[in-house]
């Protein structure tokens, strides 16, 4: 069995993310797709010893083109971001047990000398899954297939990479029972799972814990090796869409 993963390029995913990624074979950054406004694609959440939680946005520029791809989406670099995200990054987690590392880390992913978007947040991904030992092979939607019906681009990135298994987050699973997905794999020869992910809990210094933060988080209190273990916790087995639909 040969199992793809399809993801938007996100702004330091969290840790289901992350283990979407560990369990496929093959995994996609889907840039093809527009930029929404407000969403995961440029920000996500840190959160510092006090308990206060902090939200990391990267401005962008907008073009007034809403058909823009992820691909195509410019950073707006006329502004400081990088820098303060490092800096936000290195303070919320200046006791945590390996705050330094991980400040470092994002300090450096933060460096790549690009304009676009895509390019920056598939950079982050691809450099934390080495990191923490993640070899799964990343590639871009828009290098690949350029299909205009969703679930035709789907299985058109399937075939590209040979997989006969197509895993989705649960969330897409009203979207793909409404356009008839099971079936279109199906007669493609592609059978659909569902990724399970429990979000498992660890310690985050003396303040309650907060689920769902961006993986710096874990890495600062963790470190490396043992953010890809805790990961692995909390997968549970792949369910199909019989079982998705019954519970």
């Amino acid at each position: 069995m040969t199992t793809l993963a399809v993801m938007q390029p996100t702004y330091m995913p969290w840790l289901g993310y992350f283990d979407l990624i560990d369990r496929a074979d093959h995994f996609v950054l889907l840039d093809d797709v527009q930029l929404a406004r407000r969403s995961w694609q440029t920000r996500n959440r840190i959160c510092g010893a006090d308990g206060r939680e902090i939200m990391l946005s990267i401005p962008v520029r907008h073009s007034g083109d809403l058909d823009t791809p992820l691909s195509r989406v410019e950073l707006d670099d006329n502004q400081p971001w990088r820098l303060k995200h490092g800096r936000s990054v290195q303070q919320a987690y200046a006791r945590a047990p390996h705050g330094s590392c991980a400040a470092a880390l994002w300090t450096r992913l933060l460096a790549i000398e690009t304009d676009r978007l895509a390019a920056l947040t598939g950079h982050a991904i691809a450099q934390t899954c080495q990191a923490i030992g993640i070899d799964t092979p990343i590639r871009h939607a828009t290098a690949i297939t350029a299909e205009p019906d969703r679930i035709d681009r789907l299985i058109g990135l399937c075939r590209a990479v040979q997989a006969d298994t197509y895993l989705s987050t649960p969330g897409a699973g009203e979207y793909l029972a409404a356009s008839n997905a099971e079936t279109r794999f199906a007669a493609a020869g592609i059978k659909l799972e569902f990724q399970a992910f429990t979000h498992p809990q660890y310690r985050q210094g003396e303040r309650d814990f907060v689920s769902h933060l961006g993986i710096v988080d874990a890495l600062a209190h963790l470190g490396e090796t043992a953010t890809l273990a805790l990961i692995r916790s909390g997968r549970r087995a792949a369910i199909d869409t019989a079982a998705l639909a019954a519970a």
